[in-house]
């Protein structure tokens, strides 16, 4: 297999007033002390854990970012502070900002990745989508795997009839926006991905016996793709049973950070959920990479997403971020695991 090519993908426009008002705070301690130094986003940091822990190898190769305004990164720089505001974030996202990224990262990916694998280390979710639209130019057949404590499913129309705190959507936007909550819905329709061959692990959406609930229409569309062969495995399934057997051949993994949020997770841009703890994490890691190394899955690409570059390795109530050892096991049992091969 081709070597991992490990880039950062820092796109975070969210407009919730908490996401910008962290940025604000950050403008202004950066104005009062410019000489700290504190990473920019979690490629950077990831970058710089890992290196410190002689985590190099042959098989990666850290190219460097995938170009984002800094107006639209985790800290911005002090020169763009007249745009960390609600309204410039909703209408980035009202115009579909998130898609027109994903849709450059597709280009870059072709121009600074093929033929290898990408290894993305980013924020918004959504940006998933631009690395599978290349990923689906190279395999006619592949399965993806999205590590998440929620679908990113539903598409956005029927998520904001239901929750108006969601971000962006103007009152006078009939746009089905493409954010990180419903790019998987875009992909699926745009037979980007197949059905029967997406498996949502560890989430947390109204399930019962892994069968989702009858209900609103929010359960209501996440029933219609079940049964239009999507797999949903619950949290508690995920860490009952393991990975599911039947997996096998081309896989694109792609994990959300907030899979251990609460648990062992602090540094993720939604904290809604109780995730997984750390050693239940390096479980199904160590579970995936033995189909790794037996052959049984190929990995063709991978992500670690919705990092919060601002609170890594921060302790709130007496409990402190493990996102960075974290994201090492996932280097240490997808990556590195491949030297092992049987």
């Amino acid at each position: 297999m081709q070597k991992f090519k490990v880039f950062g993908a820092a796109l975070d426009a969210l407009d919730l007033p908490e996401k910008v008002a962290l940025k604000v705070a950050y403008m202004r301690s950066m104005k009062k002390h410019p000489s700290q130094k504190l990473p920019l986003d979690p490629y950077n940091a990831i970058k710089d854990f890992l290196g410190h822990q002689g985590y190099a190898t042959t098989d990666t190769e850290w190219i460097g970012k995938f170009p984002i305004e800094t107006r639209l990164s985790p800290r911005p720089l002090v020169e763009d502070e007249s745009f960390l505001r609600r309204t410039f974030f909703t209408e980035f996202l009202d115009k579909n900002g998130c898609l027109t990224y994903s849709e450059k990262l597709k280009t870059y990916l072709t121009n600074n990745v093929y033929p290898s694998r990408p290894l993305m280390i980013g924020v918004d979710h959504s940006l998933t989508g631009g690395a599978l639209k290349y990923v689906a130019g190279l395999y006619k057949d592949f399965n993806v795997l999205i590590f998440d404590s929620h679908t990113d499913i539903v598409d956005f129309r029927t998520k904001h009839s239901l929750f108006s705190s969601l971000p962006g959507k103007s009152p006078n936007n009939s746009l089905d926006i493409y954010e990180c909550g419903s790019f998987i819905s875009h992909l699926l329709e745009e037979n980007v991905i197949r059905a029967d061959q997406l498996w949502i692990l560890g989430t947390q959406d109204v399930l019962r016996n892994n069968e989702v609930l009858r209900g609103d229409p929010y359960t209501e569309k996440l029933r219609n793709w079940v049964e239009h062969g999507v797999h949903l495995i619950s949290k508690s399934d995920l860490v009952r049973n393991g990975i599911p057997p039947e997996i096998e051949g081309p896989t694109y993994v792609s994990i959300d950070i907030d899979l251990g949020c609460y648990s062992c997770v602090l540094a993720c841009r939604f904290m809604d959920r109780v995730g997984l703890e750390s050693n239940e994490i390096i479980r199904i890691l160590r579970l995936l990479s033995d189909m790794i190394r037996g052959n049984k899955i190929v990995l063709i690409g991978l992500d670690v997403m919705e990092i919060d570059v601002h609170f890594l390795n921060e302790e709130v109530s007496g409990k402190r971020d493990h996102t960075l050892e974290i994201v090492r096991e996932i280097f240490k049992n997808l990556i590195f695991s491949e030297s092992d091969r049987d």
